[in-house]
Parts: C-alpha cells; sequence; structure tokens
C-alpha cells in the first residue's frame, strides 16, 4: 500500500505543526480571557486601538502560559491600512498567525492573500468580529498538508472553548464553520 505524500507532513514541519497548534490554542484561551475581565469595553465607543492592544495583552499572557511566549509574541500589523494583530517569532523570522478584526460577519477572502508557504507569509490567518456579548470567527488554513491537520483542530478548540451566558453550548449560524460565543 503506497502513502500518500502530498497529505502527510515532513519530518521538519512537524515542530512547526506543533507551534501553530499551541498558538491557535492560545488565541482562543486569549480571546475568553479577553471577554471575561474586557466585555464591558464593547458596549462603548472603545477605540479600535485600544481594544486591540488588550487583546494582545491576553495574547501574550496565554502564549507564555502555553511555553511558547519565548518564541512569538502578538505584534500589531498593518493589513491593507487597517491595524490587526499576527502572532510573529521573537527571535526568528516567521509569521505564525494573522488575526483579522472585521465588522459584519467574518470572511475569509482577504486572508488568502496573506496566508500560505511563501517565508514572508503568515501560516494561517482567523478574522473576528467583535460583539458585545460574543464574537464571530472563521479562519483560513491554505491547501496542502498544513490544511489537513489544522482543520479539525478549529471544530475541537471551538467544541470547547468557554462560552459565555447562561447556555454552555456553542450556537452554530447557518454554516457551521461560524460559531456564535
Amino acid at each position: 500500500m503506497e502513502k500518500n505524500t502530498d497529505t502527510l507532513l515532513l519530518s521538519e514541519e512537524i515542530p512547526g505543526l506543533e507551534d501553530m497548534l499551541t498558538a491557535g490554542r492560545a488565541l482562543f484561551d486569549a480571546m475568553g480571557r479577553f471577554y471575561l475581565y474586557n466585555r464591558p469595553m464593547l458596549r462603548t465607543k472603545c477605540p479600535r486601538m485600544m481594544l486591540l492592544n488588550r487583546i494582545a495583552g491576553c495574547l501574550e499572557v496565554e502564549l507564555e502560559r502555553q511555553g511558547i511566549g519565548d518564541l512569538y509574541a502578538a505584534d500589531m500589523i498593518d493589513l491593507s491600512g487597517e491595524l490587526n494583530l499576527g502572532i510573529r517569532g521573537r527571535r526568528q523570522a516567521k509569521n505564525l498567525v494573522l488575526l483579522e478584526f472585521l465588522t459584519g460577519f467574518p470572511r475569509t477572502d482577504h486572508l488568502a492573500e496573506c496566508c500560505g508557504s511563501r517565508p514572508e507569509s503568515y501560516r494561517f490567518g482567523i478574522c473576528i468580529t467583535l460583539n458585545r456579548n460574543y464574537y464571530l470567527t472563521d479562519w483560513f488554513v491554505p491547501a496542502g498538508k498544513l490544511h489537513h491537520e489544522l482543520e479539525g483542530y478549529f471544530f475541537d478548540w471551538m467544541n470547547r472553548a468557554f462560552f459565555l451566558g447562561p447556555n454552555p453550548r456553542a450556537r452554530y449560524l447557518h454554516r457551521q464553520r461560524k460559531i456564535t460565543w
């Protein structure tokens, strides 16, 4: 029986996958932390920069808690003239996760331009729409070996997420990939 080498990870890709999985867990934990302590900011006309700084702070705490805080940091990045966040390497030139904060329904069309296997690209992207009591999210993982490895983890993280409000179950929207927290 011949193995499909297109979907199997090479040994040098496995450490990168572990970093991506850890960064993903840290991101979802950071959003839970943000909503736990900073939700009142969403009821006012809080400046975008202040919200991004608070989310970046929560993300830094979670990256450190997950054990990769010395390798990666949450940085402000300019994405088409709009400030967003990215998880990038502290010591190495490695762009790991792109976080795009939107108004309206999350869409991944812009993430496809910024994520890929090129050295300057992010490995995967997540778009987030903040609302008062929950946030909407969607993600983009470029097609390839890592796509097969990562896709299932997003559903698992979202199913185990800390949900705000009285109902502990996820409320799915029309497409299952869009989850209201």
